[in-house]
This record gives structure tokens, C-alpha cells and sequence, in this order.
């Protein structure tokens, strides 16, 4: 992901757009050190006001909306043969209710995945994604992770 560039016969290193840091604006103070705070010996600054309410109205947020902040725990591992390509329709609803259970995903028609195995096998990632906005790329990467590993084991 770095990148390499070449200038006047010497390398310079740059890092990708989402590792280089953000800079602030001239008189901006970042969020964690409040202006004319000292510390006190004990490592911790006070909160600023506008830190205090962010944390208020994150938590007012939390209390209205339990549900998103609630943790998923799937208790059941799913039976499934191990080669994808041998899946039945009812092996692949039940991989897409799995799927769907373990990582929170919006309830999925069932009747968008009236296939077998060796149906899903053919479909791309834009299919997957046109049947799933959210979560077809996720249920894409997982089934050719699952259609590897059992290509992976036949071939041994």
C-alpha cells in the first residue's frame, strides 16, 4: 500500500490516504487537550464542554436506540457440507439466514437465493450486491473463502 516516489534521485515513502494524518486547522486545538487545563499529576486532563456533550448525546443515543449497540452472539455453528458446490437450496438458505444472523445484516428474501450451490458459484460480486445492498459483498467474500478452502481440500 505505500507507495514509492521518485524526486531529484532520492526516494521519499508516502503512505496511503487513510494512514496519513489529518491535519488541523491553524488555532484549533485537538479534541483531547483543553486550553489552559494543567495537569494535575494524576494523567488526565478535564473534560472540555464540548467533549461533555458529544459524550451526553452519545449516550442519550445509546438509550434511545438499544438495539444498535446491542451485541450479536450466535450461540449455533451452522452443519453445511464443506464443498459449496455441493450445496442444496436448502444448504444455501441456510447459509444466508446464518450469515445474516451472525453479522446483523437487514432479514434477506429468501426468494432471492432460490438456488443451489453451484448457482452461487456463478454469480459475481456485482450479483451478490445487486440482491443484497447491504451485506452482498460480505456473503460474496465469505462464500468464495468457504468455495477455496474446499478446493483447497480436494486438491491434497
Amino acid at each position: 500500500m505505500l507507495s514509492l516516489q521518485r524526486s531529484g534521485g532520492h526516494h521519499t515513502v508516502s503512505a496511503p490516504w487513510f494512514a496519513r494524518p489529518v491535519p488541523t486547522p491553524r488555532g484549533v486545538m485537538p479534541r483531547s487537550v483543553s486550553p489552559g487545563s494543567e495537569a494535575d499529576g494524576s494523567g488526565s486532563t478535564p473534560m472540555a464542554a464540548d467533549d461533555r456533550s458529544l459524550y451526553e448525546e452519545e449516550l442519550s443515543f445509546k438509550n434511545r436506540y438499544p438495539q444498535v449497540y446491542k451485541k450479536r452472539h450466535v450461540t449455533h455453528e451452522i452443519e453445511l457440507p464443506a464443498d459449496p458446490r455441493s450445496w442444496m437450496r436448502e444448504d444455501v438458505q441456510t447459509w444466508i439466514q446464518y450469515m445474516s444472523d451472525v453479522h446483523g445484516l437487514p432479514s434477506i428474501q429468501s426468494d432471492r437465493f432460490l438456488m443451489n450451490g453451484k448457482a452461487l458459484c456463478l454469480m459475481t460480486m456485482e450479483m451478490f450486491c445487486q440482491r443484497v445492498p447491504l451485506g452482498g459483498k460480505m456473503l460474496y467474500k465469505d462464500f468464495q473463502l468457504r468455495l477455496s478452502m474446499a478446493m483447497y481440500q480436494s486438491s491434497r
